[in-house]
């Protein structure tokens, strides 16, 4: 009869109250109860009183309670939970790892021999096997295997470690730090220091200005910036003279940069005033002399071994250049590669390339390269007052003949002259043209038709005079004679 429902061992007044016998007996929310009938948690309950403030439970698999929201406690086989003033306090442990929570105010986790908490913002901890720290708003510790170091910021620092035997300690006034080779003092109100390695000492005053070492396989001292000194090196700095001795690196200045020598190990010397404005430089690859910006000279000379086995001699190579600037110039570099003796079939060779100008009156270019069989050359006066212009190059049908291209003119097409091989041509603006070709063609003109006079390799002529067609013919090749006894057919 709704809302009672009843049959053999229970009844239920839907949705308030339940009862099954020997199993439940609920009337929601102020009573629930749950026994455990069967099987090894037989005896076992489970009770809720005024739900959800008060629980019992008594289990095989768990037994705990709760006064909600002030405390609770469950435990299991191999897990516990309890809390406190739900939701701020909670502790869970499972087996060797465990939480705690206060919040906001405190949290932490352990695990076997890893552990850390913090109290926040006071403290914080940290555990990982030997290693530790522990640090707060002023003070602060930890350890890494047997070494230990603590700190009370910014009254001191100090740190030990027993397996490398090395310790130290600072405070505002001052420190030291110890090391079986090693200890130094150090003062930081006055930024200097103290220090002994083995039989050296050292001695730094206000950082870095002031410095001298001493006792051991060198001597340097220092006043910057009066002097620096080197004893290994032989080397002395001032802002007036500097020097240094050292076999193969010797130098020598005055005032820095108004004159200065250098030697370098590979024997290279040279000589600056006022750099990089005057420069000589001697016993190098290559070498120099300026006067900037008036004058540069530059020379280089090298060589190299002989190659028996190509049959060559020793090679040569050389570089110059010279220029007075900012109007004259000139360089150029030469190789040269000469069979060894007795080895005629080894080739010479010889390439080389020259330029020279003086701005703007001339300029002149040359390369050749005998290997290639090329030769380009080119000057030119005054820009297009005047220039000239060869072109030589090893043919590419024929090896053994060279194709050759000249060119000169004269104010660009005022004087215009061309020779590529056996063509040439001739062009005197405005009135004379010139060809000559190596197959027998001709031509020449003035004032285009006012006279022209044409040969085409075939002899036919043509001829013009003023502007009208005065002959055109064409020429039987004249016959060779013939042989003797010859007769002709009847």
């Amino acid at each position: 009869m709704f809302p009672v429902f009843w049959w053999k061992d229970g009844a239920t007044v839907f949705p308030l109250a339940w009862y099954e016998k020997g199993e439940h007996c609920h009337f929601f929310p102020l009573w629930l109860y749950t026994k455990q009938p069967d099987g090894k948690d037989a005896g076992g309950f489970d009770a809720h009183v005024a739900w959800p403030i008060f629980r019992v439970k008594r289990t095989e698999a768990e037994k705990g309670f709760r006064l909600w929201p002030l405390v609770g406690d469950y435990k299991s086989k191999d897990t516990s939970y309890a809390w406190a003033l739900w939701p701020l306090c909670h502790a869970y442990a499972k087996g060797d790892e465990r939480t705690r929570v206060a919040f906001p105010l405190y949290f932490s986790h352990s695990e076997k021999d890893r552990a850390w908490w913090m109290v926040v913002p006071l403290a914080f901890h940290k555990r990982d096997g030997k290693d530790a720290v522990t640090m707060t708003p002023l003070w602060s510790a930890g350890s890494h295997g047997d070494a230990r170091w603590s700190a009370l910021l910014p009254l001191y620092y100090r740190a030990a470690d027993p397996e490398t035997k090395t310790s130290s300690f600072f405070t505002l006034l001052v420190g030291r730090a110890k090391s079986p080779e090693a200890t130094s003092w150090i003062f930081p109100p006055l930024l200097s220091s103290v220090s002994s390695i083995g039989p050296e000492k050292s001695f730094w005053l206000v950082g870095p200005l002031a410095h001298a070492r001493w006792g051991g396989d060198n001597t340097t001292h220092q006043v910057l910036p009066l002097y620096y000194y080197n004893r290994n090196r032989g080397m002395l700095l001032t802002p007036l003279v500097s020097r240094q001795t050292k076999p193969g690196e010797e130098f020598f200045n005055v005032l820095g940069l108004l004159a200065h020598y250098q030697h370098w190990p590979n024997g290279e010397k040279a000589y600056y005033l006022l750099p990089p404005l005057v420069k000589v430089s001697t016993n190098q690859q290559p070498k120099k002399l300026r006067v900037l910006p008036l004058f540069a000279w530059e020379r280089s000379k090298s060589s190299t071994p002989a190659e028996p086995d190509r049959g060559l001699a020793a090679t040569q190579r050389r570089d110059y250049s010279l220029w007075i600037l900012p109007w004259m110039w000139f360089e150029g570099d030469r190789f040269s590669k000469q069979p060894a003796p007795g080895k005629p079939e080894a080739r010479a060779e010889t390439r080389f390339t020259t330029e020279n100008g003086f701005f703007p009156f001339w300029r002149y270019g040359n390369h050749r390269d005998s290997e290639a069989g090329k030769h380009d050359a080119d000057f030119r006066i005054l820009g297009w007052l005047y220039d000239y212009r060869v072109r030589e190059s090893r043919s590419k049908d024929d090896p053994a003949r060279t194709d050759q291209y000249v060119r000169s003119r004269v104010l660009w097409r005022l004087m215009h002259y061309e020779r590529s091989n056996g063509d040439r041509s001739l062009d005197l603006f405005p009135f004379i043209t010139w060809d000559r070709k190596a197959d027998g063609y001709h031509k020449s003109s003035f004032l285009w038709r006012f006279y022209r006079y044409e040969r085409t390799p075939d002899r036919r002529y043509k001829l013009d005079l003023l502007f009208l067609p005065v002959f055109r013919a064409k020429l039987r090749a004249p016959q060779p004679p013939a042989p003797p006894g010859f007769k002709p057919p009847a």
